[in-house]
């Protein structure tokens, strides 16, 4: 059941973890507005969380990101992808 999953993940995974899942999930790269949607249509996450996240991520070496006037693109470092895969299988197995 889809409600059961979400609990699973809401138990087990902090919202960063959900940020990186949600970033590997996209490829790795994505603009802003399509991860904040990816992230509130399987997460339930809200526009504040991504932007309380974006710059501690930033910080710790896990995601790169990129503006370009208004547009921004979030990008996982090397660094950040290896830990969004290990999150991303470990999400699976909930």
């Amino acid at each position: 059941m889809l409600e059961d999953r979400y609990i699973k993940e809401d138990f087990w995974l902090s919202g960063a973890a959900k940020y990186l899942i949600s970033l590997y999930r996209l490829g790795g790269e994505s603009n802003a507005r399509k991860l904040i949607d990816y992230m509130s249509e399987h997460y339930g996450t809200s526009h504040t969380s991504f932007y309380s996240l974006t710059p501690v991520l930033k910080e710790k070496g896990y995601i790169e990101v990129i503006e370009d006037g208004r547009k921004k693109i979030v990008k996982l470092t090397d660094k950040g992808k290896k830990i969004a895969e290990k999150l991303s299988q470990f999400a699976d197995e909930l």
